[in-house]
């Protein structure tokens, strides 16, 4: 626990943390990295509580006065024992930047707590984020503040991979299908900042901010002592993160499972496919990419050199970190996504039909009506018949829309998965559409593995004049890793979109031992792939270099060998599950020619309908009715 004070001092320095004592409950809190962060990305909220008192059962609560930018509610249940002092992880995604940032502590007879997290920074989108853990503590500060060229509009992992709302494009991330990179070459800025390891979140999602995290020279596998941390820094890098670790310190450090499974270094020396890149002082940094990100080795510690001349020095370190990602496998099908998800037997009724029935309707409501009780003389039976026939072609436009759109609520959700193979864990990116055959509220249920989830930017966010028309605010609740989504309103016959991030355990993941030909005929490859994960995958297509290798499918512990004779066969059960499958196949078949990650080496695409391989989320107890997961494997 003292060391835990200790960490949490150097971080009140880094970050600038809130603080507010009352009751004797002392409440800590800070927001990002360093104060720094990127709105619509999963932002970190560190939160220290120190409870000398009584027991609290309760909640906490992050706020805003600043409604545009959380118009969500974010509750986290606690209880605290008397004692304790209390360490934990908040996350939520601000739809834009505020300063105006608090957290709340509520419960069992105590009076609401609140501590006002103070010098909040946007990380905008020329800026480059560097956060450095271990090392001196002013590690490479010099470097705040100088410029460096960036590709214009280029991110570093976005969350929400279905498209980019108008708030994103108003804040300078790029709009459209060009968020990495297609604006050119810009003046750009970095900002770096110290923090300990303590701080490091246990989200791969919430390095977003980040454009790369460096590990100093004392860092080693132990002082990132949690196995969660470690998984999330490993699943940041392969979707689109910068790993730069400082050499120096214990001369086995880098031998460790955690470096040796990222670092471009086979035995302490570069492996052949790396680059290097020679500062001015002699230094090395061997670089490689590892799925969408890169990880960088530095054959030197940067707090034992010298620097001979700063701006050269400063240059350096400019074009290492602006190095920009490959398109995450999550954001290159955004535009597909929607397409892939929607009903695809849900068809609105044919226009012929729509306008034979609005004018039969007329016709027997005025004048068939009128002239039969004026021949009967019964005009005042009108009072009758009018209601009557108005009651019939409102059964009758019910039941048309009940044959169009049906009766049963349907959940279809497509996941999308980016791995390197010997991963035990993956970052799973689903897309879900709740389409609701009555007016009601639902509550999404995200299950243990749920990082957190947000409402999908469907492009409707704003009218014809520009205001804002946001469906109602949603209430998340997150006890631990178990996520729910309250207060889910849809009307009839309406549907709501929404994004989550999961992990997805790959048990001992996949390997693959493989002899390229320049033939793309498979059977002029020797190798082989096991799937020593826990799923089946009804289609496996092996790519390298961007050209199809081989079709296969693989059982769980299965090893296939390459050969030219063998052909998958994928059943699915319905329509929905189908068109699903063929608009992703499709989407992936065709966007290879587009990814840098992807035509780089040999990647694996699995196409699963295995329950188990997707996230276990619900909709008020209801499962996906059609659910398909895709999975790029970096081989």
């Amino acid at each position: 626990m003292q060391q835990i004070r200790i960490l949490l001092a150097v971080a009140g320095l880094a970050l600038g943390l809130g603080c507010v004592v009352a009751q004797g409950v002392q409440l800590t809190a800070g927001v990002g990295f360093g104060g720094y962060y990127r709105p619509n990305t999963l932002v970190p909220v560190i939160v220290e509580i120190n409870n000398p008192d009584s027991e609290i059962t309760g909640e906490l609560r992050v706020l805003s006065d600043d409604q545009g930018a959380l118009p969500d509610t974010y509750r986290f249940p606690v209880v605290i024992p008397k004692g304790a002092k209390w360490l934990r992880f908040l996350y939520i995604i601000p739809h834009s930047f505020t300063s105006d940032i608090k957290v709340e502590l509520r419960g069992n007879g105590l009076q609401p707590v609140r501590a006002i997290i103070q010098n909040c920074k946007q990380v905008s989108a020329e800026t480059r984020l560097v956060a450095v853990v271990g090392g001196t503590g002013s590690s490479l500060s010099f470097l705040n503040g100088q410029s460096l060229t960036v590709l214009g509009g280029a991110q570093y992992r976005p969350w929400d991979m279905s498209g980019y709302s108008r708030d994103q494009y108003r804040y300078g991330y790029g709009y459209g299908g060009a968020p990495y990179g297609g604006g050119g070459k810009v003046p750009g800025n970095m900002n770096v900042v110290n923090i300990p390891p303590a701080l490091l979140p246990d989200n791969p999602e919430a390095y977003g901010s980040l454009a790369a995290l460096m590990l100093m020279s004392d860092v080693t596998e132990n002082t990132l002592s949690k196995g969660s941390v470690r998984d999330a820094i490993s699943m940041w890098v392969v979707n689109g993160g910068h790993l730069v670790v400082a050499g120096g310190g214990v001369p086995s450090r880098l031998e460790a499972p955690f470096f040796a499974g990222l670092l471009p270094l086979h035995n302490g020396k570069p492996l052949p496919e790396a680059e290097s890149m020679t500062n001015t002082d002699g230094g090395i940094a061997v670089m490689m990419p590892r799925g969408a990100g890169w990880t960088t080795a530095l054959t030197y510690d940067p707090d034992a050199v010298a620097a001979a001349d700063w701006h050269k020095a400063a240059a350096f370190y400019g074009k290492l970190f602006a190095k920009a990602p490959s398109i995450p496998f999550t954001q290159l099908f955004a535009e597909n996504i929607n397409n892939a998800i929607m009903p695809s037997n849900i068809k609105p009724p044919d226009l012929k039909l729509i306008v034979a029935f609005l004018l039969i309707y007329l016709v027997l409501l005025v004048p068939v009506n009128y002239f039969v009780l004026r021949k009967l003389d019964k005009r005042e039976l009108a009072w009758v018949t009018t209601p009557a026939i108005v009651l019939i072609f409102t059964i009758g436009a019910y039941g048309i829309g009940l044959l169009t759109k049906g009766s049963t609520l349907l959940l279809h959700s497509l996941t999308m998965v980016e791995t390197c193979a010997g991963q035990s864990s993956a970052e799973a990116t689903s897309s879900l559409l709740i389409f609701s055959p009555s007016r009601t509220n639902y509550r999404l249920a995200l299950g243990e593995s749920g990082l957190l989830a947000k409402e999908a930017a469907l492009g409707n966010e704003y009218d014809y004049r520009g205001n804002r028309t946001v469906k109602s605010p949603l209430t998340y609740k997150i006890a631990g890793n178990d996520v729910t989504v309250e207060g889910v309103h849809v009307n009839m016959w309406d549907f709501r979109q929404f994004t989550m991030a999961h992990t997805l355990d790959l048990g001992e993941g996949f390997t693959a031992s493989l002899t390229p030909s320049s033939s793309p005929s498979a059977s002029a490859w020797k190798g082989t792939i096991t799937n020593k994960t826990p799923y089946r995958y009804s289609i496996c297509e092996l790519y390298y270099n961007g050209a199809r290798v081989a079709e296969f499918s693989l059982e769980p512990g299965e090893i296939y060998q390459i050969n030219a004779t063998r052909k998958a066969t994928a059943q699915f059960t319905g329509p929905n599950q189908q068109h699903i499958f063929d608009v992703a196949r499709g989407s992936v078949q065709s966007k290879f020619t587009s990814s840098a990650a992807l035509k780089r080496g040999a990647v694996l695409i699995t196409y699963s309908a295995d329950p188990a391989a997707h996230p276990a989320f619900k909709v008020t107890n209801h499962a996906p009715t059609a659910a398909i997961t895709v999975m790029a494997v970096h081989l």
